[in-house]
């Protein structure tokens, strides 16, 4: 039997209510537009160690070199998430998974949508979240995409074609 190739998902999109509210963000393309693929769910946040729910983060300092921080008690988590990345990510290079669908304006997750504050809380740019832009260093190559792109059924089909290698 063939094996399936696998494609990494921010977990919330597949209905998993590991958001910061406890809450999930179902995508439903997912489930149905990837049942030929082995859908390895992942919640960066969680994985790493936060609870659900745990308190809203965002990134502070500047868009070149982003801290994940805690909105409110402003606990710096930039150095819990990056260990636990580089955990996930071998295990990632060990089971040759084909691409990502991250999560869109996500602190962690979010494809060059996630909004930088400055210390003062004013918004000052956007970046990738601190997962998809260690994800995305370590797998360069990769086809990748957020929800809010897949949302277009010709994007979804391009999407597909990438992880397919056509």
């Amino acid at each position: 039997m063939l094996k399936k190739r696998a494609v990494g998902v921010s977990a919330c999109l597949l209905g998993c209510p590991v958001r910061y509210n406890g809450a999930s963000r179902l995508f439903p393309w997912v489930s149905g537009g990837l049942a030929n693929f082995a859908v390895k769910p992942v919640c960066p946040e969680f994985e790493c160690g936060l609870s659900v729910p745990h308190p809203a983060l965002r990134l502070e300092n500047s868009p070149h070199n982003p801290k994940l921080v805690c909105t409110h008690s402003k606990e710096d988590l930039t150095e819990q998430m990056r260990l636990w990345a580089e955990r996930r990510l071998a295990l990632f290079k060990d089971n040759a998974i084909v691409g990502f669908i991250f999560k869109s304006n996500s602190p962690s997750c979010g494809l060059s949508s996630a909004e930088v504050f400055d210390h003062a809380g004013k918004a000052i740019g956007k970046t990738s979240g601190l997962w998809a832009t260690l994800f995305q260093k370590a797998f360069p190559d990769l086809p990748m995409a957020d929800e809010n792109e897949l949302s277009d059924h010709q994007a979804r089909i391009k999407f597909l074609k990438t992880l397919l290698g056509k």
